[in-house]
């Protein structure tokens, strides 16, 4: 749907429904769609359009990609991976299943969102399940979390267990949620250099770190660990909140970019660089790759900003490539120059 519509006419309606309730009929109707003869022609010509060659990264048609926390079960993205992404990640996945009943709250004048269990998933067989009949071609990266309460040999098994099936079906890669972990860091250090070692796959392992994350706390994480051995780092959108719960929205991105920054100053260069903290306008997602980002997620922008909002981030990154390789053209001795330019290639 075009942003004109969503912000006049559906947020509003969505926004005085019970969160869970209004997700759900969300999905539900972008499932639909996806899963109709005709659907993906429907979804284009309200307004999106097939990614530029200009913004191809070289692993994925376009730098945005769109966050588990929208779909985490890889519900409707049949639906959702026509409207510019150019790959999506599900998740967080647990081997069993996390319940919560507890309601998720949204502050539209804040545009925050609160989620009481941050790790609620259906469990691996149901992801599994959906997966294999995603009916998309884009890229499908994984996020990976251990059972609360589960002890380091556990976590380990756990996680060879989940990379494992999920590979099976496709996965282009894995985020590996070390949140609930790096307390201890020598702990941390143990379990994650083993689930590397037992991982009997080639797919590309990310770690997925929390966007506040200080800079002793990131050179104390990165230093014993083999780099050589992760593809590179998300940085995620959620912050830390009373009672166990998350907060996710446009206040997490000053944290998202200090978190950057220390992470191109103390991570190989070579390493991919993903940010999903409070991207909820083209701006945000040019600030974070100006920054030295590889690509961003949208997760609460994408509830705010509307359905428009990763097609208007790749018309911004095509302008400011645009604008970055124009040339202009020296003026001709004895004469008055005519300014002009020429576009590069990207």
């Amino acid at each position: 749907m075009p942003d004109w519509s969503y912000q006049t006419l559906f947020r509003p309606l969505l926004l005085r429904l019970p969160a869970r309730t209004a997700r759900r009929i969300t999905l539900n109707a972008f499932g639909a769609v996806g899963r109709m003869p005709g659907g993906a022609f429907l979804i284009k010509t309200l307004g999106h359009q097939e990614p530029s060659p200009l913004l191809e990264t070289g692993w994925s048609a376009t730098p945005v990609g769109l966050s588990g926390t929208i779909d985490p079960e890889g519900t409707a993205q049949r639906g959702l991976a026509r409207l510019g992404f150019g790959f999506v990640e599900i998740g967080p996945v647990t081997v069993q299943p996390i319940a919560s009943h507890e309601p998720i709250e949204l502050n539209a004048k804040q545009e925050l969102i609160y989620f009481p269990e941050p790790f609620e998933n259906e469990g691996l067989p149901a992801v599994i399940q959906k997966l294999a009949a995603s009916g998309h071609s884009l890229p499908k990266y994984v996020r990976i979390a251990a059972m609360p309460g589960a002890s380091d040999e556990e976590v380990i098994s756990q996680f060879t267990h989940l990379i494992d099936r999920l590979t099976a079906v496709g996965a282009a890669g894995i985020y590996v949620d070390i949140t609930s972990l790096i307390g201890d860091a020598s702990v941390c250090h143990r379990i994650l250099n083993r689930m590397v070692d037992c991982a009997e796959t080639e797919c590309p392992f990310f770690l997925y770190l929390p966007p506040d994350l200080s800079e002793d706390r990131l050179h104390h994480l990165l230093q014993p660990i083999d780099c050589s051995a992760w593809h590179g780092v998300v940085i995620g959108g959620e912050l830390a909140a009373e009672g166990g719960a998350a907060v996710q929205g446009s206040c997490v991105k000053s944290s998202g970019l200090e978190t950057l920054r220390l992470v191109r100053q103390l991570g190989p260069s070579s390493w991919i660089v993903k940010v999903a903290a409070g991207v909820h306008e083209p701006q945000d997602a040019t600030l974070f790759l100006q920054n030295d980002a590889d690509a961003v997620l949208l997760g609460s922008g994408f509830v705010f900003a509307g359905p428009g909002l990763p097609k208007r981030i790749n018309d911004a990154i095509i302008s400011n490539k645009a604008a970055s390789t124009a040339v202009p053209e020296t003026p001709s001795s004895g004469g008055i120059g005519v300014g002009c330019v020429c576009l590069g290639s990207a």
